[in-house]
């Protein structure tokens, strides 16, 4: 019967394994948020350069 890696390895290896996740997955979702915002702020430009085009404004 094989036994689980994770019974093997250190617990403070996991945990720091469970902390550099963290870490990675935080910076990811604040790259994607970032990403995003600036997105919007691309087709709001854009939706105002039309709407300038237009002479609605």
């Amino acid at each position: 019967l094989q036994e689980d890696n994770t019974q093997i390895r250190p617990r403070s290896e996991v945990e720091m394994q469970v902390k550099v996740q963290r870490q990675v997955e935080s910076q990811l979702q604040k790259h994607m948020r970032h990403r995003e915002l600036e997105a919007n702020d691309r087709e709001e430009a854009r939706e105002r350069g039309a709407a300038t085009k237009d002479g609605r404004y």
